[in-house]
C-alpha cells in the first residue's frame, strides 16, 4: 500500500492537474455562474469531467505496469523494462491530457537506453519525455549535458579535437546549450582549420551571450587573413 501511494506521489508531483478540451488546456473544473451558464459550457465542463475520469482510469489499469517497469530499471534489468515499456506503447493508446501517464514511461524508456549504452536514442527518449514535462528527464539532461561538455573539455586539452567536436555536439542534443560549449566547439573547429565551421560556432555563442564570442570572431578573422596571405 504505502509503494502504490509512493509511486503515485512521485508520478503525479512533476505534472499539474491539468484536462483538454478541443486542444486547449485548462483547469480540471471551472466556475459555473453567469457566462458559464450555457449549453456550450455545460458540455465543455462535461467533457472536462469525463477526461479526468479517463484518467483515472487509464492509471489504475497502468499502475501495476508502473510497478513492474520501476522494479526491473532499479534492480538492473534495463532490456527488460525497455521491453516491458514498448509492449505497453504497442498496447495502450495515450490521449492529450494523458502526458503525466505518457512522460514517466518514456523516462524509463530513455533511462534504460542509456544505462545499456545507447546513448543517442536514451537522450532522444529523454528530450520527448522532457518536451511533455517530465522534470526528472529535464534533470537527467542537464547533467548529461554538463558530463558531455566536461568530457569535451578534457579532449581539448590533450588536443583530440575531433573527439571535443563529437562530444559537443552530443551534448547540443540534450536541448540544454551554453555560450561555453559554443565557444569551446568553435576553438576545436578552429585547430582543425575548419574555419568556416569555427565562425559559426562563435556566432552560436554570440546569440548565447558569451562576453568572449566577439574577440573569438575577431581573432579567427584575422588568423584567416594570415592565412591567405601566406599562401600567395
Amino acid at each position: 500500500m504505502k509503494r502504490n501511494v509512493l509511486l503515485s506521489l512521485i508520478i503525479l508531483a512533476s505534472y499539474g492537474a491539468k484536462a483538454q478540451f478541443y486542444g486547449y488546456e485548462t483547469p480540471v473544473e471551472m466556475p459555473s455562474m453567469g457566462v458559464y451558464d450555457t449549453s456550450m459550457m455545460t458540455m465543455y465542463l462535461q467533457g472536462l469531467r469525463e477526461r479526468a475520469a479517463l484518467n483515472e482510469r487509464m492509471w489504475e489499469i497502468l499502475r501495476p505496469v508502473y510497478e513492474q517497469a520501476y522494479g526491473l530499471y532499479n534492480s538492473g534489468k534495463y532490456s527488460d523494462c525497455d521491453e516491458l515499456v514498448s509492449k505497453v506503447f504497442r498496447t495502450y493508446t495515450f490521449y492529450n491530457g494523458q502526458e503525466y501517464l505518457y512522460a514517466r514511461l518514456v523516462y524509463l524508456k530513455g533511462m534504460s537506453h542509456i544505462k545499456l549504452g545507447s546513448l543517442d536514442s536514451g537522450i532522444s527518449l529523454l528530450v520527448m519525455a522532457m518536451d511533455d514535462g517530465d522534470l526528472e528527464a529535464r534533470t537527467e539532461l542537464n547533467g548529461l549535458f554538463n558530463s558531455l561538455y566536461n568530457t569535451a573539455l578534457v579532449c581539448y586539452n590533450r588536443a583530440e579535437y575531433s573527439r571535443c567536436l563529437s562530444n559537443i555536439n552530443t551534448a547540443l542534443k540534450t536541448k540544454h546549450a551554453s555560450g561555453d560549449a559554443y565557444i569551446l566547439g568553435g576553438q576545436a573547429a578552429e585547430a582543425l582549420n575548419a574555419f568556416e565551421d569555427a565562425k559559426q560556432w562563435y556566432k552560436l555563442a554570440k546569440k548565447a551571450g558569451s562576453p568572449i564570442a566577439n574577440e573569438k570572431l575577431k581573432s579567427l578573422r584575422v588568423k584567416q587573413k594570415e592565412l591567405n596571405n601566406n599562401q600567395k
